[in-house]
């Protein structure tokens, strides 16, 4: 037996100075969000209402990510931070002591939620020092409820420029305040945005800076809802109102949300019997666009990241991601699509199971996180696992200033995995020519299958798959990969080093 150790050992050792020398240095692409992992579960809490941040930027190295946790009735706000290698740990903001906290929304250093610590719903927050989130503190108590905040950043200087602005509901009205970083603390300004509106008004979401577009819901008749907004312009000694617009679609899902980056998508759902998620962006001009209108069912929840590096020469806004919830044929889906733009006939979608169609979910996406030369978009939603409710996550990376190719690709392709040799993580980039069922798997030097990546029907494309050897507990080796599509298959090597 010792006789074969040594020779083995040594021929290891060789192939894999080989693979070091003479692999590919392929660029890693995610085009699609094939992964799902957990991101917080447990048997003694439910995780709900993930909430990235609400960010202007279109990159960053870093966002966040809020969420509630309960323990029965009794919930409390937690915030961690996502980068390109994952989440930092918990920091649980609130401690609570029979009282709900929930809805947080965070931008940049200021995390809002709302609370009913005192009898009633109130505003409170937090300010993250750079190290740690300051105790929490109240915005507004008044008798009546304060609900539904969200926060955005002027992102104006010099600093006695700058400010956060904070909009909530109160009593059918929408109110804007003022948070001064100069003086770290709240103004007097304080205004009714929906003054001139005889409807109930609710769910503010800003889009924009020091001039800021509020879009939120209108009830034009009772339980029949349109969209509408108003736009403010700060000056710093006073702040100037124009008058309010409403846009003529019944909305669907009050579940409608503001997709930050190159410009800002107001997006929402629309439509009966069947619902669509609905984009609107305004700039000189309004622009509304469907942006469901080609995946089958009723779509919910749109929520989508845009960066400036993905504008087609006319202009045209594509998202590096959308996702949304979809309810068809009595079931319940993710919807996820990478490097989306509504103009396509041929996209690349991504659909994740979660039960019937009663099932209830709440789905987030983040700004872009970068690492060197890439990106990654994660997106994260609501559900059961083992009858709690848990976080669970996919994500999509590509290279910074690289565009998708969301045609059909010109012939079938394995390209050699990267990084190779890999710890613990490798990606996996294929072509197909034509759509079909393809499988791709892992096979260890016995030829015994380890993994199974991909076994499903999909479209001709490009795809990426990430292969986490963790998740599959697998030792140190020369492991193989096998594509097969339709009367295509090839397979190649790689290897892993603990």
């Amino acid at each position: 037996m010792r006789s074969n150790v040594l020779p083995f050992k040594l021929l290891f050792g060789v192939i894999t100075i080989l693979f070091v020398i003479f692999s590919k240095n392929v660029q890693a692409q995610l085009a699609n969000f094939d992964s799902v992992k957990t991101v917080v579960s447990s048997a003694d809490y439910d995780y709900k209402n993930p909430s990235f941040e609400s960010s202007g930027q279109d990159l960053s190295q870093f966002t966040w990510l809020a969420y509630e946790r309960y323990n029965g009735s009794l919930s409390d706000i937690v915030i961690r931070q996502l980068s390109f290698a994952g989440y930092s740990p918990e920091v649980v903001i609130t401690n609570s002591t029979g009282e709900q906290n929930i809805n947080p929304v965070v931008n940049g250093k200021f995390l809002s939620w709302q609370s009913n610590k005192n009898g009633n719903w109130d505003l409170f927050y937090s300010i993250y020092n750079g190290s740690n989130w300051s105790a929490p503190s109240t915005i507004s108590s008044t008798s009546a409820d304060e609900i539904n905040p969200y926060i955005i950043n002027n992102n104006t200087g010099p600093i006695q420029y700058s400010a956060y602005y904070l909009l909530f509901e109160r009593a059918g009205d929408i109110f804007l305040r003022r948070y001064k970083l100069q003086s770290l603390s709240w103004d007097s300004l304080e205004i009714n945005l929906t003054d001139s509106i005889s409807q109930n008004c609710s769910k503010p979401r800003p889009a924009g800076f020091s001039e800021c577009m509020v879009y939120f819901s209108k009830e034009v008749s009772p339980g029949v809802f349109k969209p509408a907004s108003r736009k403010f312009r700060d000056y710093t000694s006073y702040v100037q109102l124009f008058p309010p617009a409403e846009y003529d679609f019944i909305l669907r899902d009050k579940n409608y949300n503001i997709s930050y980056g190159i410009g800002s998508y107001f997006t929402f759902s629309s439509g009966s019997p069947v619902s669509n998620v609905v984009g609107l962006i305004q700039s000189n001009y309004i622009t509304i666009d469907t942006l469901s209108k080609r995946i089958p069912g009723s779509h919910t929840n749109g929520k989508g990241s845009l960066m400036g590096i993905v504008t087609d020469a006319a202009g045209s806004y594509y998202f590096s991601a959308l996702g949304f919830v979809t309810r068809n044929n009595d079931s319940t889906y993710i919807s996820l699509m990478p490097h989306y733009f509504s103009g396509y006939t041929n996209i690349v979608l991504k659909k994740k199971y979660l039960g019937n169609d009663s099932v209830k979910t709440m789905l987030d996406l983040s700004i872009p996180v970068s690492q060197g030369n890439f990106y990654k978009i994660c997106a994260v939603w609501e559900q059961k696992i083992n009858g709690k409710s848990a976080l669970v996550e996919s994500y999509m990376s590509d290279v910074i200033g690289a565009v998708a190719n969301t045609g059909s690709s010109t012939k079938y392709e394995l390209i050699q995995n990267y990084p190779n040799p890999f710890n613990p993580s490798t990606v996996i980039r294929y072509q197909l020519s034509v759509a079909g069922n393809v499988s791709l798997k892992v096979f260890d030097l016995l030829g015994k299958e380890v993994a199974s990546l991909v076994n499903e029907k999909q479209i001709a494309g490009s795809y990426a798959v990430d292969f986490n050897s963790a998740e599959f507990n697998l030792p140190s080796g020369i492991y193989f990969y096998t594509l097969s599509a339709g009367e295509f298959k090839e397979t190649r090597k790689m290897v892993l080093i603990k």
